[in-house]
Parts: C-alpha cells; structure tokens; sequence
C-alpha cells in the first residue's frame, strides 16, 4: 500500500537494516496488530499496535509531527511498552463502517503514507465482504528473513477482526469466539497475504422488530386463543338458552294444544248431554198397561 503498507513495512525495515549496519542489537523484533471491531450497529472501533524490541528504539519512526498528524485526523495514541517493546497504540472510536478504510488513508509519516488501495469493506444488502493485503509477495520474502526472531522474541504482525455474528466464511489462520472473531497471522500465511472474511449485519432496529415480533406474536395468539375460547363459551351459553327456550316454548304450545284438546272433549261431551237431556223431554211418556201376571 502507499499505503498502510508502507508505514508498517517501510518503517520496520528501515529500522533493521539500520540495526543490522551498526550492529548495535543481535535481536531484531516487532509487534504490529490491527485489530478491527465492528459492531451491529455498523459502528466501528480499530486501533494499530506498532512497536519495535527497545534496543531497536533509537532509531526514531514515529515523528512528533507524523503523532499531532494522527492526533488531528482522530486517531489517539499512547506509548506502548510491554516484554521489552516500545512503540505505540493508535486508536480510533466509534467510526461509520463505510468511513472506517478512509479513517486511515492519506496519513504521512517519515517513511511513506497510508491509503485504502487494499483494504476495503464493501456491502451488498446485509451481506459484507472484508479484503485486504498489507503485505506483497516482496514484503513476505523480506518479512520470511526475520521470521525466526520475531518467533524468538515474542514479535507478531496480525490482523483481527471481530463481528457481532459468525462469519459466514474467510481464510482466517485462527477463528475463536464462535466464528466471531477472525485473526490472520501474516507471518505464517506465506507468499499469498490476501486476506478475506464474509459476514452479515444485521441491523439493530431489525433485531429490535423481530424481538418485538417474538413477544407480540405469541401475545397476539394468546389472546386470539382468550378470545376463541370466551367466544366459543359465550356461543355455547346462547345456544343452550335458546336450546332452552325453544323447549320452553315447545313445551307451552304442547300444554295449551293439551288445553285446547281437552276443552274441545268437554265441549262435545257437554253438548251431546245436552242433546240427550233435550231428546228425553220431547219422547211421549210410556202408558201402556201392564197385563195381570206379567
């Protein structure tokens, strides 16, 4: 890169071929991490660990200018002196995802700049795709020379990247934290130094519909459920009252037709009495006489 490259292999190499003509160290070491850590809400937070072994130090890399450059440009620093390292921590917080390359680029130190040519994000809906290469093939020829002190003396250069989900794939030398986190150790990837990871995001307000979703969705068929089984009952209740009425009323036209019938029967019995009593008034009466004897 012009590159985030250049800072990282530009500075270290001139610092040990600056070591290895004077003599003044037999230990050659460095410790450069850049770790990327991308939230779900597409919020972004990276810093760069650059540090060289202390014997190495004197041979300045980082000028005051080059730091109140970085300073200006939102990244913040601090000394970094850990197992015999010295060098510094740069940080940057709380980026937009689609402004996290650019965050670095164009940034000028004594040795060369840094540019996004080969580092990049790119989107396609909620898919992401991560590439990058720090290293050429040069670069992992030169870096392959001093591969064995930097593994002798506690010396790395990594790059990590965390996601809020597993990734759906990368070639990632190590993957920890349930795919979430995807570390390519640059030592130990050879000649090829590209670097690939594919991941989702799922944005936050979907998550909070579909969690909203989760609780409503049950609640709205429990209380369609409620309201099935107090229908269903309120259904059965007027059912049975008009069950009941319809027998009520069932039962009162059968006495009244029971009534009527039994009113119709007297009525005729009565007027057939009647009939008979006025029949009998109207026979003559029987005078004929009894013989003697009979």
């Amino acid at each position: 890169m012009k590159q985030l490259k250049k800072m990282l292999i530009t500075t270290l190499l001139a610092v040990f071929i600056a070591v290895s003509l004077t003599g003044c160290s037999s230990r050659q070491s460095a410790r450069i991490n850049l770790d990327i850590t991308i939230r779900r809400n597409q919020k972004v937070d990276a810093s760069l660990l650059f540090a060289v072994l202390k014997e190495m130090a004197e041979y300045q890399f980082f000028s005051s200018e080059e730091l109140r450059d970085m300073k200006a440009r939102g990244w913040d620093y601090r000394l970094y002196t850990e197992d015999d390292y010295l060098g510094y921590v740069f940080t940057i917080k709380d980026q937009e995802l689609s402004n996290i390359v650019s965050a670095v680029d164009g940034i000028e130190t004594s040795f060369g700049g840094l540019s996004s040519d080969k580092l990049s994000i790119t989107k396609d809906g909620m898919s992401y795709t991560f590439h990058g290469q720090l290293f050429d093939d040069e670069d992992a020829y030169d870096f392959e020379l001093y591969k064995t002190d930097f593994l002798n003396y506690g010396g790395c250069i990594n790059v990590v990247l965390h996601l809020p989900e597993k990734a759906s794939s990368s070639n990632a030398t190590f993957v920890s934290d349930d795919g979430k986190t995807l570390t390519w150790d640059l030592l130990n990837m050879g000649a090829n130094q590209q670097m690939r990871a594919e991941f989702r995001l799922i944005p936050l307000y979907y998550i909070y519909v579909m969690a909203a979703l989760a609780i409503i969705i049950p609640l709205l068929l429990i209380i369609a459920t409620i309201l099935r089984i107090t229908r269903k009952k309120k259904e059965a209740k007027i059912a049975a009252a008009q069950e009941a009425a319809r027998k009520k009323a069932e039962y009162a036209a059968a006495v009244e037709a029971q009534k009527k019938k039994a009113a119709v029967t007297a009525a005729k019995k009565k007027a057939v009495a009647a009939a008979q009593a006025a029949a009998a008034r109207k026979s003559p009466p029987n005078t004929a006489a009894k013989k003697p004897g009979t």
